[in-house]
């Protein structure tokens, strides 16, 4: 059990980091291609279908400049060939933390015979007025990743 923990821990990872590295090739490998995995990105309507998440990246990555996303508080459950990771993003669009965006993401992940594969991706952007004013003023504008 503790090297599935581990091996979801590294594909999580891997999600995160090609994500702040705006690399859709490193996300393309990340996610199954099935037609049933979703997407939800803060503030977004769901989107399934690996071709229309794939895009929804695209567009992401295309429109934006500098982009970190940490993740802490991960907490991983596995259940067969089922796990699913709960986190907390730390979101910082550009070089300072005037952009700086509090998120609760919950990431789904299959193993499949090349590893885990991410179906779901579920963020929701945590209100600033929830946390320790971490976060600059919510400006009303939707996170977008």
């Amino acid at each position: 059990m503790e090297e599935e923990i581990t091996a979801i821990k590294l594909s999580n990872e891997r999600f995160y980091r090609a994500l702040t590295n705006l690399d859709i090739e490193a996300m393309d490998a990340i996610w199954s291609h099935d037609e049933g995995v979703r997407c939800i990105h803060p503030g977004w309507e769901v989107i399934e279908g690996w071709e229309v998440i794939r895009q929804s990246w695209d567009i992401i990555f295309a429109n934006t400049t500098s982009l970190t996303v940490e993740p802490s508080e991960v907490k991983v459950r596995v259940e067969g060939d089922m796990a699913w990771v709960c986190c907390l993003e730390t979101i910082t669009s550009g070089n300072d933390t005037a952009g700086l965006t509090l998120a609760r993401a919950t990431n789904l992940f299959i193993h499949a015979t090349d590893g885990w594969k991410m179906i779901l991706h579920h963020a929701s952007q945590v209100p600033a007025e929830a946390h320790d004013g971490a976060a600059a003023e919510d400006d009303d504008e939707p996170t977008v990743h």
